[in-house]
Order: C-alpha cells, then sequence, then structure tokens
C-alpha cells in the first residue's frame, strides 16, 4: 500500500509513519506543502503508480518556504475533486474543521485519539 502523508510538522509525520508501520505500510511519502502533494498525486496517477491512500492535515503552507495557510487542506482536497482524483483521503489534524461531511473525506481522526487505532479501524491491507 502506498500511503502520501500531507503535514508539514516533522513530530506529527513521525507519528503517523510509526503507527501505519505499526500496521505493515512502509511504502510512505512525505509532502511538507500542497503545491509538492498536489504534484506528488498528478505524477503518480500519471506514472500509474497511483497512492491508495492519502493522509492529509488541514494547516500547512501552500508552497515550499512559504507560512501554513490555515485552508491548506480545504485547497489540496477542492484540488483533488478538480482533477477527478479517487483515492481515499483521511482528514488527521489537531486543526479545527469546518463541515467536514462537506469534504467527501473518509474519516475525520483528530490527532488526540490514538492514530494506530484509528488507521487499523480504517485501513484494510490487502495482500
Amino acid at each position: 500500500m502506498r500511503v502520501l502523508n500531507v503535514e508539514d510538522e516533522p513530530i506529527k509525520h513521525h507519528q503517523i509513519k510509526s503507527a501505519l508501520n505499526r500496521m505493515g505500510i512502509t511504502d510512505i511519502i512525505l509532502a511538507e506543502c500542497e503545491n509538492e502533494a498536489i504534484i506528488s498525486v498528478l505524477e503518480s496517477i500519471e506514472n500509474n503508480n497511483p497512492y491508495d491512500l492519502i493522509i492529509t492535515d488541514m494547516q500547512f503552507p501552500l508552497s515550499s518556504n512559504g507560512t501554513p495557510d490555515d485552508d491548506a487542506g480545504m485547497k489540496f482536497i477542492a484540488e483533488l475533486k478538480e482533477h477527478n482524483v479517487d483515492i481515499p483521503v483521511i482528514v488527521c489534524s489537531s486543526y479545527r474543521l469546518r463541515l467536514p461531511d462537506v469534504l467527501g473525506c473518509v474519516h475525520y481522526c483528530p490527532e488526540k485519539n490514538d492514530l494506530w487505532e484509528e488507521f487499523r479501524k480504517l485501513i484494510v491491507i490487502k495482500k
């Protein structure tokens, strides 16, 4: 399983990666900004090796060396929809969410929860 983790905080990325590793998922790519994330998704599709899952924070920079944007996650998900990307998304954020159902995401996972337990409920690993 290939996972894209959109996260600008190294500690949070490590926590997510550790929870996924515990499930046997090791192919985890990090994108630290919206621009990097959308390019990575589109290139993975173009190269016929799309991600199986995207896990995204909601507040991160739009471009490298940028400052965190409060709406970056919303913009990223909207851009995925504009490109008709059909990859499940898990929102994993301690940031406030406005109308999470409207996003059409698989699940909203508050970071205060046990990430491994949350991911275990959501991710079915194909063997």
